[in-house]
């Protein structure tokens, strides 16, 4: 669609169609991708500071999700590095609601705009 307005577009803000389009794509893409998590993890260089050991090797995740949905960690092998697992899957979760919501605020604000 954003190259469309770009090549066909009749309106004097085709270009701007054409970039809010795309951002509002490539913030689509993210939250499909959902790699949150792995971001997270190497914003706090989490695989630098712990190289030997995978992410899934030091943590007992429980087989049924607790009533928020979220599967416990019931144990692990080092609780420094599994309170900074934690820590960043708290963080990821609030990136992706926040990313969600500036979407859905996104669409609603400028979607209507951008058919005839």
């Amino acid at each position: 669609m954003a190259n469309m307005q770009r090549r066909e577009g009749h309106s004097t803000n085709s270009e701007e169609i054409a970039e809010q389009i795309e951002y509002a794509a490539n913030l689509a893409h993210r939250l499909w991708k959902n790699n949150y998590l792995e971001e997270t993890l190497n914003k706090y260089d989490y695989y630098t500071k712990y190289p030997a050991i995978d992410a899934n090797e030091i943590m007992h995740v429980a087989d049924q999700p607790n009533k928020d949905g979220n599967y416990d960690v019931t144990q692990s092998i080092n609780t420094i590095q599994l309170k900074l697992f934690r820590q960043c899957g708290t963080e990821a979760d609030d990136l992706f609601e926040e990313e969600h919501k500036q979407l859905f605020d996104y669409l609603k604000r400028y979607s209507e705009s951008w058919w005839d």
